[in-house]
């Protein structure tokens, strides 16, 4: 029986390096990431490709536009899709009201990667 296709994350976060450790931790267990570092990019992106994604990792606080603002563009053409908000500050832009109305996730940074991981793997499962 062959191996069932990697798991595919969009990863968004305006810091290039968390970007590149969390797309290291991310490959090193199997998944497939495509990356952006520019919200606007990864928007393009979703908008003008068929990709499949089992979850978006978003940071929150970005220029140009915030990682909710993000979010909500990507479930208006997905609406299942999977969301999981990665940040160390919200700026009130999300709430804990806003991830259980929306289905949406959160974890705090800086997260452990076995806490991520974990939190990954358990959502991509749902």
């Amino acid at each position: 029986m062959a191996d069932p296709a990697p798991k595919h994350l969009l990863l968004v976060d305006d810091d290039e390096n968390v970007v590149r450790a969390l797309t290291r931790v991310f490959t090193r267990e199997g998944y497939q990431i495509t990356s952006f570092t520019d919200p606007l990019a990864a928007w393009q992106a979703v908008q003008r490709n068929g990709t499949v994604f089992h979850l978006v990792i978003t940071d929150v606080m970005m220029p140009g536009m915030n990682g909710r603002q993000l979010a909500e563009k990507i479930c208006s053409l997905k609406p299942e899709q999977k969301i999981l908000f990665i940040s160390g500050q919200t700026g009130g832009i999300i709430t804990e009201q806003d991830v259980q109305a929306h289905g949406w996730y959160f974890i705090k940074k800086p997260a452990p990667p076995a806490d991520l991981l974990t939190v990954v793997a358990l959502i991509t499962a749902a």
